[in-house]
């Protein structure tokens, strides 16, 4: 009995051995062999070759960088990438004896001269002598201060006064804008013009051309009675054109419509958005920029408004932050409130700055 268990437990104790044995030394064979000019040899991992530097990764003294005129031969246990002066790029094991460098690829030995080699590395690693990416470009905000004065002193006194802000963040992906915009003017002590616009729009790309949006505006006009007139839209929008120099895009969308006026009377309808948007440089000097949106009733086809914007910018000089705009705003309504007329014409020149 006592013999049987020194044999059972001998028989368990053989083949541990033996597995420790095979797996220590797969362990030391998966080593990366390099050769010295002097004879020694490093055992580790060697990560790159590139720029005439070798860099291997030992575990007594980590990650070392030796100069390949100190190399006289190594070899990689696992396939890595090799790049030749000529172009050439071959995917295999790779083995360098004195002058002669051998790849054993898929599809067959690769033998070239050492000094072809251009670079090496493992696979899953970037390529050490590809240029680095381009950082990404981050958002950045841009402002834009606009303001504008005129009068008039005789027969007729007339006083008229506007300003604008714009903050736009934008990216190839998508673009978040806020603006804001005012007019004020009076005749021989009557108020003519008194109205105020603010609203964010935001844009997202969904491919080349075509994109979704959603904006807000709000809009009061104390001339006639307006105390707010908010429009809700969002809808998806394409670009005709979308060059450097000339952008066209179209929108087509729905939205809810509120007034609230002075009397007392409110208004919630829902509605149709559609919009056509148009930048154009003009010879590098210049921008002209055309908006027009229509936004009919859905419960009244009558009940609509039409509103078209031009506007003609002009640097000041040599100078990039200040610029002269020439512009025009149309306004038609389909059905206006009492005593106002159905089409409503602003022009304006305005100095702005861009921050």
């Amino acid at each position: 009995m006592r013999a049987r268990r020194k044999r059972s437990a001998l028989s368990r104790t053989v083949p541990r051995a033996l597995l420790g044995g095979v797996l220590l030394s797969a362990c030391v064979s998966q080593a990366d062999t390099l050769v010295l000019e002097d004879g020694s040899t490093l055992r580790g991992v060697i990560r790159s070759i590139a720029g005439g530097k070798v860099k291997v990764e030992t575990k007594f003294a980590g990650l070392l960088s030796i100069g390949m005129n100190q190399v006289t031969g190594f070899s990689v246990d696992s396939p890595v990438h090799v790049t030749f002066r000529s172009g050439t790029a071959v995917y295999g094991k790779a083995e360098r004896r004195g002058a002669e460098l051998t790849v054993r690829t898929s599809g067959g030995v690769v033998r070239a001269a050492a000094t072809t080699v251009l670079a090496v590395w493992r696979d899953g690693a970037p390529n050490p002598i590809a240029p680095p990416p381009a950082p990404a470009k981050l958002r950045a905000w841009k402002f834009e201060l606009a303001v504008d004065v005129g009068g008039k002193t005789g027969n007729t006194e007339k006083l008229t006064t506007g300003a604008g802000f714009k903050a736009l963040l934008a990216r190839p992906e998508d673009r978040l804008m806020f603006y804001a915009r005012s007019a004020y003017s009076q005749e021989n002590g009557q108020t003519a013009v008194d109205d105020a616009v603010g609203g964010v729009d935001y844009e997202s790309s969904v491919g080349k051309r075509q994109s979704w949006y959603a904006r807000t505006e709000l809009e009061r006009d104390r001339v006639i009675g307006l105390d707010r007139r908010v429009t809700s839209a969002a809808g998806c929008g394409y670009y005709f054109l979308r060059r450097k120099t000339h952008v066209l895009r179209g929108r087509i969308g729905g939205m809810v419509l509120h007034e609230a006026y002075a009397d007392g009377r409110t208004t919630t309808a829902p509605g149709v958005d559609v919009g056509l948007r148009q930048v154009l440089s003009v010879n590098d000097w210049g921008k002209l920029v055309t908006d027009i949106a229509y936004t009919p009733s859905v419960d009244d086809a009558k009940d609509y408004r039409l509103y078209h914007r031009t506007v003609l910018d002009v640097p000041l000089g040599r100078s990039k932050a200040w610029k002269l705009r020439l512009g025009i705003d149309n306004e038609y309504v389909g059905l206006p409130s009492e005593g106002s007329e159905r089409l409503d014409t602003t022009y304006f020149t305005r100095l702005v700055l861009d921050l």
